[in-house]
């Protein structure tokens, strides 16, 4: 399952030996979690990494589980169309995907309290990822601080990465899509 979700990599590709690879294993070690794999979906791999066999799902409940899991993520596609129209109504905006991205993104820089200039920021989805990548005007070095801080406190895993471009106001923020889909979500369905 990890090499699935992270996109055919080499689990250990690191480490030269299969005695490394038992020592690492044994003594507990993890492969990291793929950025493509959902919490639950990293919960249920964990599991199967287990090192008691009696702990680790049998092929019967794992099949059930994954099946679960795929119901879910079928269901949230198809719900995709209803909470478009969910945004077009709260934003009042027109239904068209570069709007309702905009005013999301003005959603979430106005949460962190700063008040940061719009004007020509952009945003593009990182082609076959969940990552879209925001770039923005942020000119102070503190409000930059502030505004990652604010998200890595209370979005764990919503900003990926970031940098601020070498002699300008820009910053560019890598943000978790499913992260950012999953809040809004919640903030227009309750």
């Amino acid at each position: 399952m990890w090499e699935a979700f992270s996109k055919a990599k080499i689990p250990w590709s690191d480490i030269e030996t299969d005695k490394e690879i038992c020592q690492r294993v044994t003594s507990g070690d993890k492969l990291l979690k793929p950025v493509m794999c959902s919490d639950e979906t990293w919960t249920l791999m964990l599991n199967t990494m287990n090192l008691s066999a009696q702990e680790r799902p049998t092929f019967s409940q794992l099949r059930r589980l994954l099946t679960k899991l795929q119901y879910k993520l079928e269901n949230t596609a198809r719900n995709h169309g209803e909470l478009m129209e969910k945004f077009q109504k709260v934003l009042q905006i027109e239904r068209n995907e570069v709007l309702i991205g905009i005013a999301v993104e003005q959603t979430l820089v106005n949460l962190s309290g700063l008040n940061i200039d719009q004007a020509g920021a952009t945003f593009r989805r990182k082609p076959n990822t969940h990552i879209t990548v925001f770039r923005l005007r942020i000119p102070s070095g503190d409000d930059f601080n502030n505004f990652i801080r604010h998200y890595r406190n209370h979005f764990k895993t919503l900003i990926v990465e970031y940098t601020r471009e070498i002699a300008t106001e820009w910053v560019t923020v890598d943000v978790n899509t499913n992260i950012l889909y999953n809040h809004m979500v919640s903030i227009i369905c309750n």
